[in-house]
């Protein structure tokens, strides 16, 4: 190393970007080797080349500052270690929304991966050494709000502006702000031959300022700009005003442990819950090791499934039903049980006595039915707790914004003619719709009761009802909706993993391979001569059929089990990319009252890659969705009690007090409830507790 600093210094100067990263990798070598004091001198004087030669904003100079955080905390300064990371992710923060600008999702994604070092770094700080630290808690918080799912904001931000209708005026302010981002991205990355270091950071400042400037104008005329631009600033006090006086949100971030004093990534992963009260204190939260954790989840998801299909809700026509279950042989409860403790008995102590809890998951968590988490005395959290799903606690900034008016009062479909053609086209499809209809769609007899029960339960103030079965209940018409206040889809769902089977007639959805869990994110050594980056978090397996989760995830309409006939136009199945180009910007609320809605491609940091984040992205302000398959006849009377409770309470507590008088039913009826019967479906809104 040290004869390749001589030699860089000799071929291109000592001021040249490549001879910094010569000295880099000596500096990282001393590290690595637990020579501080002689990598810190280095990784300074890195620090200051960079600066000079690429610019004051350049990602590089990032890059020093983590490496200089990483000595710091190497060395017990833990509070220059947090100074640095800091500053390493303002800058890149400052990158971020440039960068969106011009890149698809997938690349914002990988972009995302890049940044991970500095996110992962300040987390490793906080929870090896300074977890009671109320300031660097809340600070932790805020870092956490300003990177998780980043990305679903701005995807979800573009759909909105494009249906937006904005005036010509405004229309020309946000074409003009989309230029200059692209401008700033070049100039964050490059500095142009013969400007100064300090002419470069002037030109960016310039820059910056027309952009505020431009997006002030836009803040100040449409309410999708208004309210990106109070998230942006989302901070503590902002969002703990949104939440009602007996409310908490709980923050999980699972993230990559990170060894200061031998410069690298450890192989762990860990959970962190951070809980915010209504009054603004922040409790962290060390959840642990994740493999432990997401053992116990996966167990209790799979006793679930285990459980309903030893009950008739997945066996096939003809079959014999089981006896009822009893509460010893529900294999869910122990799990669940055991769920409870390692992941809310340690939360429980900083909620105190609210009882309504927003919910911001990562990782394997968004599968989770925190709903029936059961303590040692039998007690289920729905019990205690009205709780709705978030992508992230900064949804809650600017959720009251009025982006759009619902355009009717409800959307209902119910019990397609999966069987009736709808094309006449004969085609040789393709390996997805094969997959799909290989198995067929059976009928939905218990949905039609939805249809008769629903619309009388809808106040009609939005204007027009509509109720669609049969054949009328086509993938075109719920396509071409626009923004009806609720839209309730009675129906099949589906998500393909690798070889999809036959759907059971007594379920709303087919029944799958053994789902994913969360993929894990490695982030590579630091200290290197780029950032300390993570790989991409989701990498096909070699037998994967599908690569993009949002065309592997939707619902069955009328001619579903047609879907081979058609090239083109209605086949039947509506999927989740299709789903995210529909106008939804006034729909208050989505009920899929469908199997496995909820289940998708988990990626930590970004949630769920599914029919959840696609109607979210086409701007429905809160969904209900399920995380298993559901029983029709418990869901039919279930969505009744729901509708009914909904004109007069917010949707989570309304879904609360449904899922109760469900249990109740069936103790009644069986002497004990299974939450494979009551609790499969989950509310997400950053209004599902009220506005």
């Amino acid at each position: 190393y040290r004869g390749a600093v001589a030699l860089y210094e000799k071929a291109l100067g000592p001021t040249h970007a490549d001879y910094a990263t010569a000295v880099n990798n000596l500096a990282t070598l001393y590290h690595t080797t637990r020579a501080y004091d002689r990598a810190e001198p280095l990784f300074r004087h890195v620090l200051t080349l960079r600066q000079n030669a690429l610019g004051p904003e350049h990602p590089a100079v990032a890059g020093s500052l983590l490496n200089l955080a990483s000595v710091a905390a190497a060395q017990g300064n833990y509070a220059g270690a947090i100074r640095y990371v800091q500053t390493a992710a303002a800058l890149e923060d400052r990158l971020i929304p440039n960068v969106f600008a011009f890149t698809t999702e997938k690349q914002k994604l990988q972009f995302m991966q890049t940044l991970s070092g500095s996110y992962y770094g300040f987390l490793s700080l906080v929870q090896q050494h300074m977890p009671q630290d109320p300031v660097v808690a809340r600070e932790a918080l805020q870092m956490v709000w300003r990177r998780k799912g980043l990305v679903f904001d701005a995807e979800s931000r573009a759909r909105e502006a494009t249906h937006a209708r904005l005036p010509d005026a405004a229309r020309k302010s946000a074409g003009e702000a989309f230029a200059l981002r692209s401008e700033l991205a070049g100039l964050f990355l490059h500095r142009p031959a013969g400007m100064t270091a300090a002419q470069h950071h002037q030109a960016i400042e310039a820059l910056l300022a027309q952009i505020e400037d431009r997006e002030r104008q836009l803040a100040g005329v449409n309410a999708v700009f208004a309210r990106e631009r109070a998230q942006k600033t989302a901070d503590i006090a902002s969002v703990a005003r949104r939440l009602p006086p007996h409310a908490a949100l709980i923050e999980f971030v699972k993230f990559r442990d990170y060894d200061f004093r031998a410069g690298d990534w450890r192989p762990s992963w860990r959970y962190l819950a951070f809980v915010l009260t209504a009054t603004g204190t922040v409790t962290l939260v060390d959840l642990g090791e994740a493999d432990p954790l997401e053992a116990a989840a996966r167990r209790a998801v799979e006793s679930i499934h285990v459980a309903m299909s030893t009950r008739g809700v997945q066996i096939l026509p003809g079959a014999k039903k089981p006896a009822p279950p009893t509460r010893k042989s529900d294999p869910s409860l122990p799990a669940l049980a055991d769920l409870y403790e390692k992941l809310w008995a340690p939360l429980a102590p900083a909620l105190g006595d609210v009882n309504q809890v927003m919910l911001s998951p990562d990782g394997m968590l968004n599968l989770v039915p925190f709903v029936a988490l059961q303590n040692k005395e039998g007690q289920a959290l729905v019990e205690r707790y009205a709780l709705a799903y978030l992508t992230t606690g900064r949804e809650l900034v600017g959720a009251d914004q009025v982006v759009a008016p619902p355009q009717s009062a409800l959307l209902l479909v119910a019990n397609p003619a999966f069987d009736r053609k709808t094309s006449k086209i004969k085609t040789g499809g393709v390996a997805l719709r094969y997959g799909l209809v290989r198995g067929g769609f059976e009928p939905l007899p218990g949905t039609e009761q939805e249809a008769k029960d629903i619309p009388s339960l809808v106040s009609g103030e939005a204007g027009a009802k509509t109720v669609l079965v049969a054949a009328q209940a086509t993938e075109r018409a719920v396509k071409e909706a626009r923004s009806p206040r609720i839209m309730h889809l009675a129906t099949h769902g589906f998500f393909l993993q690798d070889a999809p089977a036959a759907a059971s007639a007594n379920t709303r959805g087919l029944t799958l391979s053994k789902p994913k869990t969360a993929v894990k994110a490695e982030p590579q050594t630091a200290g290197q001569d780029e950032l300390q980056t993570a790989r991409a978090a989701s990498q096909p397996s070699s037998g994967q059929k599908y690569e993009n989760p949002l065309v592997r995830s939707g619902l069955a309409f009328a001619g579903a089990n047609h879907a081979l006939d058609a090239t083109s136009g209605d086949d039947g199945l509506l999927t989740a990319l299709e789903i995210t180009g529909m106008d939804l910007a006034g729909t208050d609320l989505v009920v899929l009252s469908a199997c496995e809605t909820a289940v998708g491609e988990v990626r930590t940091g970004e949630g769920v890659f599914g029919l959840r984040r696609a109607f979210a992205i086409a701007g429905a302000k809160n969904l209900m969705m399920s995380l298993w398959p559901v029983s029709d006849e418990v869901t039919a009377n279930q969505m009744k009690s729901f509708y009914g409770k909904l004109q007069r309470l917010p949707p989570a507590e309304a879904l609360r007090q449904a899922q109760m008088e469900t249990i109740r039913a069936l103790q009644a009826k069986d002497g004990t409830a299974s939450p494979g019967f009551w609790a499969p479906f989950i509310l997400q809104g950053a209004q599902a507790l009220g506005p």
